[in-house]
């Protein structure tokens, strides 16, 4: 049987439960499913370009400067299209989701309903 996976996960400039702010409409969860060789790999070729003060390659830093947006488009052209998963929904019907969960989920399931 394989090992099991770690997942890492990170947020991304999110406006979180603001789920009606009409500068960001749409929410997005991704995510990136590679081997930790594959990972370890990609950072380290990324960590390697860099100069050595910037410490941990984080997107916002790396996306401000031209030398920084190669080391992006370089890691990011080593992923495949399987290994890449990208949901994204409009905020409103986010709120309607979480209107039924929160009230309707529960007194359902207070009443012998399982949703």
């Amino acid at each position: 049987m394989p090992a099991t996976p770690t997942v890492y996960a990170d947020e991304s400039n999110s406006t979180g439960e603001n789920l009606l702010d009409p500068a960001q409409a749409i929410f997005c969860a991704a995510g990136v499913y590679v081997d930790a060789d594959l990972a370890r790999g990609i950072v380290d070729d990324a960590v390697a370009q860099m100069p050595a003060s910037l410490g941990e390659p984080k997107y916002t830093t790396l996306s401000k400067t031209p030398n920084g947006q190669s080391v992006l488009l370089k890691a990011l052209s080593s992923l495949t299209d399987q290994t890449i998963r990208a949901y994204l929904t409009h905020k409103q019907f986010m709120v309607t989701a979480k209107m039924v969960d929160m009230l309707v989920e529960q007194l359902a399931f207070e009443t012998g309903y399982n949703m």
